[in-house]
């Protein structure tokens, strides 16, 4: 997906690679004008032995099924690039999951802090 300048759009990053917004337009639920958004996080791997465990840890999530936890939805293996790198040689590890609205857990619960703190000045005032 991308933004009104063509630029893909990103909605982090971290010591492992980056995440980004997407869409998925072959989606059975899509519409002309609506396709149902994910967030993708690529991780770029410089080895094989990376790659592998990177892989491995993904399969894990793809598997956890529980309400508190993002659902991952595909997995798969793309040329480096996306994640970081850009070198032929190297390989990401995409893994497509549920896209949160709010952002991640870190900045949900910066705003869920926030909430209570107003809530508690209007009680104490």
């Amino acid at each position: 997906m991308y933004d009104e300048d063509g630029h893909e759009i990103l909605l982090g990053r971290g010591g492992f690679g980056k995440v980004f917004l997407v869409e998925d337009r072959h989606s059975s639920t899509s519409t002309p004008t609506k396709f149902p958004l994910y967030a993708m996080k690529v991780i770029h791997c410089a080895s094989l032995v990376e790659t592998n465990i990177a892989l491995n840890e993904a399969q894990v999530l793809l598997e956890w099924k529980h309400p508190n936890i993002v659902k991952c939805h595909k997995l798969f293996l793309g040329k480096g690039g996306r994640g970081g790198g850009g070198n032929l040689s190297q390989f990401d590890v995409c893994i497509v999951m549920e896209y949160c609205t709010q952002g991640d857990l870190t900045a949900y619960m910066a705003a869920r802090e926030k909430e209570t703190a107003v809530g508690l000045t209007h009680l104490v005032l």
